[in-house]
């Protein structure tokens, strides 16, 4: 089973460009950011980026393999406006709420 953990690390450093970019943007070290994607190949039985001393490149799998993440990973991480609670009208507001008559006499 794939650990979402390692693809999001993976996702990052695509977007990035780099291990030590994604780490430093994550705030964890560069080993652990590493390992996870290494881990991720593993569990793929594939190789998603060519490393090289200066940047890392996707494969040709690895490209199909990071928009299939980056859909996936979006339909998981809900947006904002998903989480906010529905707006109610003004009329809603005031039918829940005393008037100012009452509420000051109490």
């Amino acid at each position: 089973m794939t650990d979402l953990n390692h693809v999001a690390l993976f996702a990052k450093v695509v977007e990035v460009g780099s291990f030590s970019a994604a780490a430093r943007a994550l705030g964890m070290p560069k080993a652990t950011v590493s390992r996870n994607v290494a881990k991720l190949e593993a569990s793929l039985g594939a190789r998603l980026l060519h490393r090289t001393t200066r940047k890392v490149e996707l494969t040709a799998l690895g490209r199909a393999y990071h928009k299939e993440a980056e859909q996936g990973l979006s339909s998981l991480v809900p947006q904002a406006s998903e989480l906010r609670p529905p707006s109610r009208s003004r009329a809603e507001r005031s039918a829940s709420q005393p008037p100012s008559a009452l509420a000051r006499a109490a």
